[in-house]
């Protein structure tokens, strides 16, 4: 670790890209409302020391409420700080009761469980979004507990050993804190799960509540680049989105079972085969909806040709995920 100054503020580093505190906290994204003994506050405008009600109908007093300014332009790893949208009754008839926005790793209190944010994502009513810069608050209250978001119970967290992943905390700032939490599973205040069967039968509720429209037709070209390279391109989801089982996060175009040039078999392991390309597995290849195959490939060839072996089902309309065309 180490550290730099840089005005009256210390910033600290980690090698090999780790946070300070190994478990720092999920946090609500600015604007959120949360209930508290005067009635339903923004978030920023929490008082320490004021009664937030909990889920349970109790309340517990605020005890610190930390801040900090994520510029996702210059994160290094913008995805694990992405702020999740959960659209206004994408749970259930007014939950959320306007949309909510929460770090990815946040948890819900569905069905009995702790469920974070990432595992709920389905595209459409769930999804990341977000650029620039966004502004976390973590509400830290005695013990770990559940408070109301917008409608929907919400963790707050518990009682952290360091506050330097937060502008507003003691010591040296970490540079790009991780806003996610390890050991919710030891000392939270109810079970807490990522995946299996609870988690898929949430999921298979909120995924119908969506109503998704897919097709199946993977819509599949190849076009030639100005460079001489080629791209597969087809439609693209990511299967954590469209199922029951939120594990596989994965930009998947189409399965790709032989790729041919001019009557000749190209391995789907080839060195060339990079950009755009998942690793290989039994069956074939992934694409992740724009694989390149290099000019190097493709000298004075004129056909290329591709059998699929496998395709999803692709969201369409408002959640399609479109083609990333890579211009050179």
């Amino acid at each position: 670790m180490s550290s730099s100054t840089i005005g009256s503020t210390t910033i600290t580093t980690l090698k090999q890209g780790r946070a300070a505190d190994p478990s720092p906290p999920p946090c609500f994204v600015a604007g959120t409302r949360i209930l508290t003994a005067r009635g339903e506050v923004a978030v920023e405008h929490l008082r320490a020391g004021e009664a937030l009600v909990l889920a349970n109908g109790q309340t517990a007093p605020l005890v610190w409420l930390g801040h900090r300014r994520i510029d996702l332009l210059l994160h290094p790893q913008r995805e694990r700080d992405l702020p999740v949208l959960i659209e206004a009754s994408a749970i259930a008839d007014g939950m959320p009761r306007r949309d909510l926005m929460l770090s990815p790793d946040h948890a819900l209190l569905l069905e009995g469980h702790l469920i974070p944010a990432r595992s709920l994502i389905n595209g459409v009513t769930i999804r990341q979004v977000g650029s620039g810069t966004i502004t976390y608050y973590h509400v830290e209250l005695p013990t770990h507990a559940v408070v109301q978001a917008e409608g929907v119970p919400a963790e707050s967290l518990r009682k952290t050993r360091s506050r330097a992943a937060f502008d507003n905390g003691d010591g040296p700032l970490v540079l790009h804190p991780e806003f996610a939490q390890f050991r919710r599973e030891s000392d939270g205040c109810a079970p807490f799960a990522t995946a299996g069967r609870i988690v898929e039968r949430v999921r298979r509720r909120l995924l119908a509540r969506a109503a998704i429209t897919t097709t199946s037709d993977p819509a599949m070209i190849i076009r030639r680049r100005a460079d001489g390279a080629a791209i597969i391109e087809s439609r693209s989801a990511i299967p954590g989105h469209i199922t029951h089982d939120p594990r596989d996060c994965r930009q998947l175009g189409i399965k790709i079972a032989t790729l041919t040039i001019d009557d000749t078999i190209i391995p789907l392991d080839h060195t060339a085969l990079t950009e755009g390309w998942h690793n290989p597995e039994p069956g074939g290849r992934w694409t992740d909806g724009a694989a390149v195959i290099p000019a190097a490939l493709l000298t004075d060839s004129v056909e290329i040709a591709v059998s699929i072996a496998a395709t999803l089902a692709y969201p369409i309309g408002r959640s399609a995920t479109r083609v990333r065309h890579r211009a050179r």
